[in-house]
């Protein structure tokens, strides 16, 4: 049986005010606007050619922060 691992616990901001991510959730900075799974996957999608419709929420959040990371857009707030 795979364990699962939880999102980031703290938390985590990309420079230029795009995207947030906190404690496993991804979401717009404004106020009231949240991104859905579906927009992050479609967006992906039409930037990379790649299909992730079928990774699981965690997987896909620790890839896209983890490639935020590699590209340096992650900056962490304390």
């Amino acid at each position: 049986m795979k364990s699962r691992r939880e999102g980031p616990s703290q938390e985590s901001q990309a420079s230029g005010g795009v995207i947030e991510a906190q404690d496993g959730r991804i979401r717009r900075e404004e106020p009231g606007m949240p991104v859905t799974r579906s927009n992050i996957v479609a967006t992906i999608s039409s930037q990379t050619g790649h299909d992730f419709s079928a990774y699981e929420k965690s997987t896909l959040i620790r890839g896209i922060l983890r490639r935020m990371k590699v590209t340096r857009l992650l900056s962490r707030q304390k």
